[in-house]
């Protein structure tokens, strides 16, 4: 019950709070789905490894914010941060978490593509597809 009330609690916070501050989409876009529950489509993400991304601004017709917390090579705490859109276009890129720099996070130090095995494991979970994966190698 708390744990339910405390995740409303900052969707709605993120819904008026964060998103009040969108801008243009990312550059990175993933692919497609037709999946219009956000419940549904976080809850398929969280299935994959994701959780909520509560401190992030939103893009335009943002309709969920997902990130997935890894360590990379060199020790850096990163995230896969995905986005979905209200068309059901799927956006997403790799980048340091604000845990490890909030400075260095915010203003996009180390901004990258996804990996083409997520954005696959995006699209499979999603149920969508992409006409024009790039393939980066992992």
């Amino acid at each position: 019950m708390f744990f339910e009330f405390k995740v409303k609690f900052w969707q709605e916070w993120k819904k008026y709070v964060l998103n009040a501050f969108t801008h243009d989409r990312e550059p990175y876009h993933i692919g497609w789905t037709n999946l219009t529950d956000v419940e549904d489509i976080e809850t398929r993400l969280i299935m994959i490894g994701y959780q909520p991304n509560y401190f992030s601004f939103g893009d335009e017709g943002q309709v969920t914010s997902m990130r997935k917390m890894y360590i990379d090579e060199d020790g850096y705490w990163r995230q896969l941060h995905i986005r979905v859109h209200k068309d059901g276009e799927i956006r997403g890129h790799d980048e340091l978490s604000y845990e490890e720099s909030a400075t260095e996070h915010v203003n996009g130090v180390d901004l990258r593509q996804v990996f083409y095995h997520t954005k696959v494991s995006v699209i499979d979970s999603l149920e969508g597809w992409a006409s024009d994966i790039e393939k980066i190698e992992d």
